[in-house]
């Protein structure tokens, strides 16, 4: 563990209602190496802040690598709606949802 997933992992321990240091050590985890433990991490960052639309991206990003399309598919509209910048983030989760429609 690299020393910012140590400070964030301390981080849950000592402010375990701090819903930042969940998602921002759930986002350090790749999904190759711990997509499941990652998928933990977010939920318990978003249960905190079901507004994190960060938390809401990343935990897009890993079900819609692991989980089912439908499960995907809500996640993924749920960040776009709580994401307030039209980006390149935003166009990015926008096509995958209108992929997952097309399966």
């Amino acid at each position: 563990m690299d020393a910012s997933a140590g400070a964030y992992a301390r981080a849950t321990a000592l402010a375990p209602d701090n819903a930042r240091a969940y998602i921002e050590l759930g986002a350090m985890l790749p999904e190759a190496e711990d997509a499941q433990g990652a998928i933990v991490l977010f939920r318990e960052g978003l249960r905190r802040d079901s507004a994190y639309s960060r938390g809401w991206y990343g935990l897009a990003r890993m079900i819609d690598a692991t989980g089912t399309g439908a499960e995907a598919l809500e996640v993924c509209n749920t960040f776009l709606d709580l994401w307030p910048h039209r980006d390149q983030r935003y166009r990015e989760v926008r096509q995958r949802i209108l992929a997952l429609q097309g399966d």
